[in-house]
């Protein structure tokens, strides 16, 4: 043999095993455990682009959004990056392949399952270690398995996959009837290599989430497709207009951060920065997203600051209020509710946004005492 050809060989053998070395559950492989919850993705008719930024509210919904990734350590989880999921219900392709037994005819209508991961403030992700795994009809057994785009699968379809350091996307075929509606859900598992703020360490990060102890082991979780309605929204809280220490007390504790007593459950908290992120003007509350972290961070702000990041500060705590169902609130203090809190909020962040700080310490007095009208 040549040394042309043989140097030819040798790169297509190592590219092969570089390609094959990532894909670490091998098809007909045990299926992680269930963790026992079941998620139903969002359905739309407009798929999202696949470019690595999970671009939410554009082409990514808000809607579609399950929950996040987590560090599995003593004490509880902590959250990584947001997950969405979606179902494309209407943009399909048409099956050319020859498809295994049990799998559906050939030429058969079949459509996309959508995987979008966006880092958290502080968090950026890893350019490998970013994999999903899938058992499809729930028999114990891995069916597909993507690492970074290399995806190994029963029913030899390809699957697009983008990669930045906010975000990985994955556009996943399948075909209609072998999903069913609802009647046939499936399990997922998705890795992600987080990078973790200030030391550029690496860390496992897990939907869904695995509890502490569990290193090196995984759980799935079930996935819904069909006509399954999307959870309601929390119902509004019990708690009433409450002061910046509150929701501060609120978000320490759902993070982990505090021990104490936690009373606004996590998913309404989760629900309320969805609310505010896609409704107000103010560009720190835009990207907060649906960070708690970030979030957390806007309700601590301590020491010397500018009146507009004061400002900002009580306008976060006046949209908590609002969002977790107060519409009025006292203003002159009678005993009476007299104002609407969104008329206030409205008028707040048009003068937080006017480019003139002259207005900025009166309305963060008056979001404070507002923040300050109710039970505490």
């Amino acid at each position: 043999m040549s040394k042309t050809k043989y140097v030819a060989l040798l790169a297509v053998a190592v590219l092969f095993a570089a390609v094959f070395s990532v894909i670490s559950h091998p098809i007909g492989g045990n299926m992680y455990d269930p963790d026992g919850n079941t998620h139903a993705p969002y359905q739309t008719d407009t798929s999202p682009l696949i470019d690595g930024v999970v671009n939410v509210g554009l082409t990514w919904p808000v809607e579609s959004w399950v929950g996040h990734t987590y560090i599995a350590q003593q004490g509880g989880g902590i959250a990584t990056t947001d997950v969405y999921l979606l179902f494309d219900d209407l943009t399909g392709y048409t099956r050319t392949d020859v498809p295994p037994a049990g799998y559906g005819p050939e030429d058969e209508q079949g459509y996309y399952f959508y995987i979008g991961v966006k880092a958290l403030n502080g968090y950026t992700i890893h350019h490998d270690g970013n994999w999903v795994v899938i058992d499809w009809d729930q028999n114990d057994t891995i069916d597909f398995d993507d690492h970074n785009g290399n995806s190994v699968n029963r029913l030899n379809y390809s699957t697009e996959f983008a990669w930045t350091p906010t975000g990985v996307e994955w556009a996943i075929p399948y075909i209609d009837d072998f999903y069913g509606v609802c009647q046939s859900p499936f399990y997922i598992t998705i890795h992600i290599e987080i990078v973790k703020p200030g030391n550029g360490g690496t860390e496992t990060t897990t939907f869904p989430d695995r509890p502490p102890k569990m290193k090196g082991s995984f759980l799935s979780t079930e996935i819904c497709v069909g006509d399954l309605i999307s959870p309601e929204p929390p119902e509004p809280g019990e708690w009433g207009i409450r002061t910046i220490g509150f929701w501060k007390h609120q978000f320490s504790t759902a993070l982990g951060l505090n021990k104490g007593h936690q009373h606004v459950p996590t998913e309404n908290l989760l629900f309320y920065l969805t609310e505010i992120y896609t409704q107000s003007q103010i560009p720190e509350l835009q990207d907060m997203d649906t960070d708690m972290f970030a979030a957390l961070a806007i309700l601590e702000l301590r020491g010397k600051h500018s009146m507009y990041d004061k400002g900002i500060q009580q306008l976060l705590a006046t949209w908590l209020n609002y969002v977790s169902g107060n519409d009025m609130w006292d203003s002159n203090g009678d005993g009476t509710p007299d104002e609407s809190i969104l008329g206030v909020i409205q008028q707040a962040e048009a003068a937080f946004l006017d480019s003139d700080p002259t207005n900025d310490e009166y309305w963060k007095d008056y979001l404070d005492t507002l923040n300050n009208s109710g039970p505490e």
